[in-house]
């Protein structure tokens, strides 16, 4: 469903994720070149007692760090404004699907659960494409990056990286594999709940229609008035 959704609203900002991919590639070039630099310093300045090479290097190091900043920050914005327009026009698709909802069918559904989703639920969707901008785009450019750095600098000590990246990868996996499935249950019950007392009289404590079940606070049918 999350796949369907980006797919359709998500073409009208094709150049935006590639503006979000080229300066998340350039900073993240920056973040792997930094230490290579550092390494440099030691070696070739601290250790020969050479200033000028320290401070020729240190000054590189300057620069790099200042375009790094700039490239993030352009990544970011460039991924903020991705977002904000995605979200405006799903709840605006929403938006025009639910005001062409029957009485019946808002009835069915829950006022409070068709506010959740044009709002809550798009602003999550949101977040996500915030998150994949500015973390998910340069973790697999950091990841590749920092394997051949590795292997230039020790191939044997590289080995660990056989070790470490699949265990790794396992923990993950099950620590998903059990947020996920928790994740939608809370979430079903939310709306089942919402969906229940969206006629809850406030003074009663009961809904005003059926139920499939009771819920906290939340009478199955009516109590017969005293």
């Amino acid at each position: 469903m999350l796949i369907k959704l980006l797919r359709n609203h998500l073409g009208p900002f094709k150049w935006l994720l590639v503006g979000i991919v080229f300066f998340q590639f350039l900073q993240t070039l920056g973040t792997l070149f930094l230490p290579t630099l550092n390494a440099d310093i030691i070696d070739k300045g601290v250790a020969t007692g050479d200033t000028g090479y320290i401070w020729s290097t240190g000054g590189v190091m300057l620069i790099i760090t200042l375009a790094q900043v700039a490239f993030a920050s352009a990544a970011i914005y460039f991924g903020a404004k991705m977002a904000m327009g995605f979200g405006r026009d799903v709840r605006s698709s929403l938006f025009h699907k639910v005001t062409g909802f029957s009485t019946q069918e808002v009835g069915t559904l829950g006022a409070p659960s068709l506010i959740t989703r044009v709002t809550n639920d798009v602003q999550q969707v949101q977040m996500v494409l915030v998150m994949a901008a500015t973390l998910m785009v340069a973790a697999p450019i950091m990841a590749t990056g920092g394997i051949i750095l590795a292997l230039r600098q020790d191939v044997g000590l590289s080995a660990l990286l056989l070790v470490s990246i699949p265990l790794w990868s396992s923990a993950s996996a099950w620590c998903s594999s059990g947020w996920c499935p928790s994740s939608g249950r809370c979430r079903s019950a939310w709306t089942w709940s919402t969906g229940c007392c969206a006629s809850r009289s406030p003074a009663s404590g009961w809904c005003g229609r059926s139920c499939g079940s009771p819920s906290r606070g939340c009478a199955s049918a009516a109590p017969t008035p005293t």
